[in-house]
């Protein structure tokens, strides 16, 4: 792999911007393909965090884009944009009775527990999940898909609980899908209390299917946050829900970028039945070649997936192997996430040859480490 230019941009970076925790400097990208100054190409799996689900400069989010600018980059006033954008989401989600977009993820999440705490006039916030931008005493973490510890810590502070946000999918260090049972009874203490439940949804909305998860585990939130999938690789949360409770209160300036919000809405017209029926075979059979592998093998590792959403976990020296994995896949050509905390991700664009490579090489990076 050459590094000449490569080792040049990291060092003008370090002086001026410090030092940088990524591996390579992207002069471009295409597809799933990442290619750097020194001509190297690299299959992404990492994908901006999984939010560039059609891969990298699909061409019609790009001509939307395009066509977008050259009418105006930015009016400070709700556009035609805003309003289709939201029409698609509420036929995909109908409950979702009022939306408002914002100009990042972590703002969508914010402003959802803001409205919580307006509508309810309570304070207390209980996290089930991983949410670094939620901060104060007034949070409380609590063990995820644990029914009792969820019923005991509301019975400890049932007057006090504006909200219970919740990720459906829990995807630091492996994928953990949420409980059924879990949900039934958050769905019975919320209720009770009259506690706002927060879906953030902003990994699973639309990966799996053109809709939000919730729906397909028998839930229905009061509010749910989205981004990701929908972001098309650009900054966007947005926040959707009850009208009852989005009215409730003056939400913060709302995004209003024509750009970033044509861009959501060409990414979510493209997706269809057939997108997502190619992409839960291509994973299937990934997934199941993987599990084998590890079971027959024996190897000293946990794969833990759910649709396309997927962690491999290191048994031994989980840190140091996994940064021997990921340098050992880079040479190769492949790019995943440099924290071995983080998901892999495998979208629509991936090819049945690109997986195939990915599975080789994880099985000789496996035999060469238990040699």
């Amino acid at each position: 792999m050459r590094l000449k230019n490569t080792q040049t941009s990291f060092h003008q970076a370090d002086k001026i911007l410090g030092t940088l925790s990524q591996s390579i400097i992207p002069k471009y990208a295409q597809r799933t393909k990442l290619f750097d100054f020194d001509d190297n190409v690299f299959t992404d799996y990492y994908l901006a965090g999984g939010a560039l689900f059609l891969g990298h400069a699909n061409k019609n989010v790009v001509v939307a884009v395009k066509k977008a600018a050259q009418r105006g980059i930015n009016f400070e006033m709700t556009t035609r944009e805003e309003i289709s954008l939201a029409q698609d989401i509420q036929r995909c989600v109908p409950w979702l009775e009022r939306l408002c977009f914002f100009a990042s993820e972590s703002e969508a999440i914010q402003s959802a527990v803001e409205l919580a705490r307006s509508y309810t006039q309570k304070e207390v916030v209980l996290a089930l999940g991983h949410f670094p931008e939620l901060t104060g005493s007034a949070i409380v973490n609590i063990p995820f898909n644990d029914e009792k510890i969820l019923e005991e810590t509301v019975l400890q502070n049932q007057s006090r609980v504006a909200c219970v946000v919740v990720q459906p999918v829990l995807t630091e260090n492996g994928i953990v899908l949420v409980d059924k049972k879990f949900l039934e009874t958050l769905d019975r203490v919320t209720k009770k209390q009259g506690i706002v439940v927060i879906f953030d949804e902003r990994k699973t909305g639309f990966r799996f299917y053109k809709g939000v998860l919730q729906s397909q585990l028998g839930f229905i939130a009061d509010i749910t946050c989205l981004g990701g999938v929908l972001s098309a690789g650009f900054p966007l949360g947005i926040c959707g829900g009850k009208k009852e409770i989005l009215e409730h209160a003056h939400l913060r300036m709302s995004l209003k970028s024509p750009i970033i919000l044509k861009a959501s809405l060409a990414t979510l017209r493209l997706l269809n039945g057939g997108f997502y029926k190619s992409l839960d075979e291509k994973c299937r059979h990934f997934c199941e070649k993987l599990e084998l592998f590890i079971q027959t093998e024996k190897v000293e590792a946990e794969f833990s997936h759910y649709g396309s959403l997927m962690h491999i976990s290191l048994l031994q020296n989980k840190e140091n192997d996994y940064n021997q994995m990921f340098l050992y896949l880079l040479e190769k050509g492949i790019y995943f996430s440099k924290a071995g905390s983080e998901p892999f991700y495998i979208t629509g664009v991936h090819s049945k040859r690109e997986l195939e490579d990915l599975l080789n090489h994880l099985k000789q990076f496996f035999k060469r480490r238990d040699a």
